[in-house]
């Protein structure tokens, strides 16, 4: 869990689309805050792996604050396909996505393990 919020942070300071020869970081939008929820869900996950904590809110938070990022990636991804004429998407537009989703998954894997 805690690599995935990583990747999320990192990926918000790549480019997220190309408008012409520009690059656009993730950061002049909604980057800033995939880097917040990545940051949540990487202090989560390490928490939980060093202190083996099994309660749900250890689980439960890169859950809600990943699944939050993936929508919010969701939001960007669309807003860029829809000037795709002008605009093509960045790599770090879609590391963001595979995060973002890839940490929801885990920690929901993981709760459901502790249930």
């Amino acid at each position: 869990m805690c690599a995935a919020g990583v990747v999320i942070v990192v990926a918000a300071l790549l480019p997220w689309k190309t408008v012409g020869s520009v690059h656009v970081q993730g950061t002049l939008g909604d980057g800033i805050l995939t880097i917040v929820f990545g940051f949540v869900g990487a202090v989560a996950g390490a928490v939980r792996a060093l202190t083996r904590r099994q309660g749900r809110w250890p689980v439960a938070g890169p859950a809600i604050a990943l699944t939050l990022a993936a929508f919010t990636t969701l939001i960007a991804y669309s807003d860029v396909l829809s000037v795709s004429k002008i605009a093509t998407v960045g790599l770090g537009l879609v590391l963001t996505l595979v995060g973002g989703i890839c940490l929801a998954i885990f920690s929901i894997l993981a709760l459901l393990r502790r249930t």
